[in-house]
């Protein structure tokens, strides 16, 4: 996110300050300190997608042994309750993501957390898509529970994010150590042909990103059939009519990968589906 877009508040150990420069460094990450970072979805001040990320949250703090003042109370009110009041002190309407951050220093025994607002006008919007793709057949993601911990995670994306600038993409498919492809680096996948959606399980070792559940409700509501399977082939991939992702930053389509060349169908009706009962 530039300076040019920036909110100009964050929220802090209980504070609304004003977002400097370099202020703080988020994913920063040592033996003395751990950064948990998720994210909550907001369409102006509601919360989407909240009881996926407090799960995840408690979760990470037992892992940590860490009691962040943002998860007290019952069923997380004071986590939604300062959310709503840094969207609302930035004045931010429209769509945005708030990302949750824990930084703790064992020694000291002190939490630093934040909320940050990244504004995205076009975060459920048919214009999102992936020009072309690749699938990241040198780098393999992890099995077991480590991939949970937002340290690991963070370090393999960031091997996938320098395979991605190697190859010019800006997308990749991600293998795990079957060699059956579990998701996009931009989220969950997605893939129909004809009526029916197909999509990894958390079995196959897929991240369980906030909107993945959500997907597959809206899809079943629509009318079409989902089926997860414990493994896709690179096969698969080239066999579907429609390829699309869901993540923190929205659904992408994705328009093609080596010369085959997908439609945006399904897509564009799921997301009119949730823009007519937002």
């Amino acid at each position: 996110m530039t300076s040019a877009n920036k909110p100009p508040f964050f929220w802090h150990n209980g504070n609304i300050e004003k977002t400097l420069e370099n202020h703080i460094e988020p994913f920063v990450s040592s033996f003395s300190s751990v950064t948990i970072s998720e994210t909550i979805i907001t369409r102006g001040t509601e919360i989407m997608f909240f009881d996926e990320t407090l799960s995840k949250l408690n979760y990470l703090s037992r892992i940590y042994n860490i009691q962040p003042t943002l998860l007290s109370g019952i069923k997380g009110e004071n986590l939604k309750s300062e959310v709503k009041r840094t969207l609302i002190r930035n004045k931010y309407y429209n769509t945005a993501r708030c990302k949750i951050i824990f930084n703790y220093k064992p020694l000291s025994e002190k939490i630093n957390e934040f909320i940050l607002i990244e504004p995205d006008p076009l975060l459920f919007r048919p214009q999102k898509f992936v020009p072309s793709l690749f699938i990241a057949t040198g780098i393999s993601k992890p099995d077991g529970l480590a991939m949970r911990l937002p340290t690991l995670e963070n370090e393999f994306r960031k091997l996938l994010i320098h395979e991605m600038h190697t190859m010019g993409t800006d997308d990749c498919l991600i293998l795990n150590q079957r060699q059956g492809i579990v998701e996009a680096f931009s989220g969950n996948i997605f893939l129909a042909s004809n009526q029916k959606i197909t999509t990894p399980s958390l079995a196959s070792g897929c991240t369980r990103h906030v909107t993945r559940q959500f997907v597959i409700d809206r899809l079943q509501s629509l009318g079409y059939s989902v089926s997860e399977k414990d493994f896709i082939s690179a096969q698969d991939i080239f066999a579907c009519s429609e390829l699309f992702t869901a993540g923190i930053y929205g659904i992408f389509a994705v328009k093609g990968i080596e010369n085959k060349r997908y439609f945006d169908k399904i897509r564009k009706e799921l997301l009119k589906s949730l823009e007519e009962n937002s």
